[in-house]
C-alpha cells in the first residue's frame, strides 16, 4: 500500500510518495485484527509508486508499479506527451522474513546481456542487463565522465548509494539527489536493467530493489 505524507527518517521515506508492505499473521476477519511487523519500503530508488499485486500463471504472486512520480520536468515530456511507465513485472516471494522481488526469466531474456570484459562498456542496444559480482568494483557510472549516474558500492557492508548529482539533467531535486540501501548482509550480486532511461536495480536476487530514472546524453558503463 502507498501511504502519503511519511516524514523522512535517515535514508528511509525520501520519495515523493511512499510504497511498502507489512508482514504478519493471517488476518482474523472475525474481529478485523492483523498482527504484523513494521512498515517496510518496497523499493529504495527515486521513482517507484503505486504497486499493484496480483496472481500470475499457476497463482505465482506478481507485482507491477508506476515508474515515475507525479508531474516532473523530463526532457521529452512536452514533445512526446508522456512522462512515465510501469516497472517490469516482478515475481514476489518471502525469504528470511523479507518480501523479495525477482524478474521473470522470459522478461530478462528480452534484454541484451552485457559481458563484463573491460572497465568501460559501450552498449549497442537501448535495453541491456548486467549482473555484477566482482567485489573489486566500488562504483558504477552510467554515462560519460561529465554526465552520469553514479552507483557507489560497499560490498562487505551491504551498502549502495545511487547518486544523480553528476547528471546534467536534474529533476525533482527537492526530494534529494541520492538514495541509499543498507542491507543486513553483505552484497553478493547486483543486477541492473536499463531500458531507455528507466533503470531497475536488484540486490542479492531481489532482497532489495532501487527503481529510478536517469538521462545521460551518452550511454556507456564505466566500472571503477
Amino acid at each position: 500500500f502507498s501511504p502519503q505524507g511519511l516524514k523522512a527518517e535517515g535514508d528511509k521515506y525520501k520519495n515523493i510518495f511512499q510504497s511498502g508492505y507489512l508482514l504478519g499473521e493471517n488476518i482474523d476477519f472475525s474481529n478485523g485484527e492483523f498482527k504484523h511487523g513494521e512498515f517496510t519500503e518496497l523499493d529504495r530508488g527515486f521513482d517507484f509508486y503505486a504497486p499493484q499485486a496480483f496472481y500470475g500463471k499457476d497463482r505465482q504472486p506478481m507485482m507491477f508499479a508506476w515508474l515515475g512520480c507525479g508531474a516532473q520536468e523530463l526532457p521529452y515530456a512536452k514533445e512526446d506527451m508522456w512522462i512515465h511507465s510501469l516497472t517490469m513485472p516482478r515475481f514476489l516471494t518471502i525469504k528470511e522474513g523479507k518480501l523479495c522481488q525477482e524478474v521473470p526469466e522470459n522478461i530478462k531474456n528480452e534484454y541484451a546481456h552485457l559481458d563484463i570484459d573491460s572497465k568501460r562498456i559501450k552498449p549497442e542496444e537501448d535495453t541491456w542487463y548486467i549482473n555484477l559480482t566482482d567485489k573489486q568494483i566500488s562504483e558504477i557510472q552510467i554515462g560519460d565522465q561529465e554526465d552520469h549516474l553514479s552507483i557507489k558500492i560497499d560490498w562487505a557492508a551491504g551498502h549502495i548509494v545511487a547518486d544523480r548529482s553528476t547528471l546534467k539533467h536534474q529533476f525533482s531535486t527537492e526530494y534529494g539527489i541520492q538514495r541509499e540501501v543498507s542491507m543486513s548482509e553483505e552484497l553478493k550480486n547486483i543486477e541492473i536493467y536499463y531500458d531507455n532511461t528507466f533503470i531497475e536495480i536488484y540486490l542479492n536476487d531481489g532482497k532489495d530493489t532501487m527503481t529510478l530514472r536517469a538521462f545521460p546524453e551518452n550511454v556507456e558503463i564505466n566500472l571503477i
